[in-house]
């Protein structure tokens, strides 16, 4: 390359690099609100964490597809991750909250 020259990029990859910051930010934040919301919803870390143990496994499952379909990890797919967390994080809920009605109600689980 002659002097005085240089590469810049631009365009594209620049947005998806500035997205990619955004989402780095973005994704532990909605994770940590989950949490707190959980603890706020139950009143109990222990069942919070049971929930929240959906999340990690609905990322494998996640990560796996994307694998499987050849695809790579992009701005849209990091929103669907958080949206699969949500969708995790509510079948946990549901459950959590009948087994808590169940023993309230003084049913065998």
């Amino acid at each position: 390359m002659p002097t005085g020259y240089y590469v810049s990029y631009g365009g594209q990859f620049k947005n998806l690099e500035a997205a990619q910051k955004r989402l780095s930010i973005a994704v532990p934040v909605a994770l940590l609100l989950i949490f707190v919301l959980l603890y706020f919803a139950f009143n109990s870390a222990k069942q919070s964490l049971l929930i929240f143990t959906a999340v990690p496994m609905s990322a494998i499952g996640g990560v796996l597809a994307l694998w499987i379909r050849g695809m790579n990890f992009s701005i849209s797919a990091g929103v669907g991750f958080i949206a699969l967390f949500g969708v995790a994080v509510l079948n946990g809920i549901v459950l959590i909250a009948e087994f808590n009605r169940l023993e309230k109600k003084g049913s065998q689980i």
